[in-house]
């Protein structure tokens, strides 16, 4: 960020110089990937993908939540059951997965 200041000494505008990312990336630095369907590119600045379609395995805002789909199979004498549970991964542990 830079200040341009009048002939008195105050701080007339604050001016951010911003710089548009590498396709596939956004975010400070261009530190984070985009997770986008067919794998387009996201918006250089938000993360948004083109319509909102994320890739399988993501989604959000910007695509940036994991999830598998766990399936847990139950079997008894004479009896089955499958169930099928969404497991979700969070911003501060992006790789973690835990269906129960």
């Amino acid at each position: 960020m830079m200040s341009v200041i009048d002939r008195l000494g105050r701080t007339v505008v604050d001016v951010m110089f911003v710089v548009a990312c590498d396709e596939g990336t956004f975010g400070i630095e261009c530190a984070v990937s985009c997770h986008c369907k067919n794998n387009m590119p996201c918006d250089r600045f938000t993360g948004v993908c083109p319509g909102s379609l994320c890739a399988p395995g993501w989604l959000g805002r910007s695509c940036q939540t994991g999830y598998i789909t766990c399936i847990i199979y139950y079997s008894w004498p004479g009896s089955h059951y499958y169930q099928f549970v969404e497991a979700y991964s969070s911003p501060s542990m992006p790789n973690f997965f835990s269906c129960l």
